[in-house]
């Protein structure tokens, strides 16, 4: 039973998320469910599906899958090195955190390696795309990826899967497991 008592939302923002003393919960299509091992007390929504508390970083499970009986379990993230005081989202899947960049992808979040922290940024598209891009000092990224050979500097998204910088145009193309550019 749910003890409605300093019943508080934590999170309204799609998927709503609310604590009690001892427990969390979540709502979905209505109904609310327990979330399981996790520390109420500290406990705080980072992303859509990405959680933290004092013990550390947790994808939750079924949050998208439509169940009678929806238990909403947490999978334990282990990213190297992650500062669970700092640790915030930034826009379009990265997280950041006092040390490093992450990429959230497949339920789990990667450090990012040799990313400037001062200087990134995450571009949003000018275009109706799922294509983002972010970029440092030294590198342009997509989905948590360098891009080899893409200048920084006056980096920009033309089109949905064009791009620039200041060497050329190029068309970017993805495969199933990995980026392709192709200059045009």
């Amino acid at each position: 039973d749910i003890d409605f008592n300093n019943f508080k939302v934590i999170s309204s923002e799609n998927p709503t998320i609310y604590r009690n003393k001892n427990d969390v919960y979540f709502q979905k299509g209505g109904k609310i469910y327990p979330i399981k091992n996790v520390d109420a007390k500290t406990f705080e929504k980072v992303g859509y599906d990405i959680v933290k508390d004092k013990n550390g970083v947790y994808f939750l499970e079924n949050v998208s899958e439509e169940n009678e009986n929806l238990e909403i379990k947490t999978k334990n993230l282990k990213a190297d090195g992650i500062d669970l005081k700092t640790l915030k989202k930034l826009d379009n899947g990265y997280f950041k955190d006092k040390n490093n960049i992450y990429y959230g992808l497949s339920g789990n979040l990667y450090k990012m390696k040799n990313v400037d922290l001062s200087t990134f940024e995450v571009l949003n598209s000018p275009y109706n795309s799922s294509v983002y891009f972010a970029k440092d000092k030294n590198n342009v990224y997509y989905n948590g990826k360098k891009l080899d050979g893409i200048v920084p500097n006056d980096f920009e998204q033309i089109q949905s899967y064009f791009i620039k910088d200041k060497n050329g145009i190029y068309k970017f193309e993805e495969s199933e497991n990995e980026q392709d550019l192709k200059i045009t």
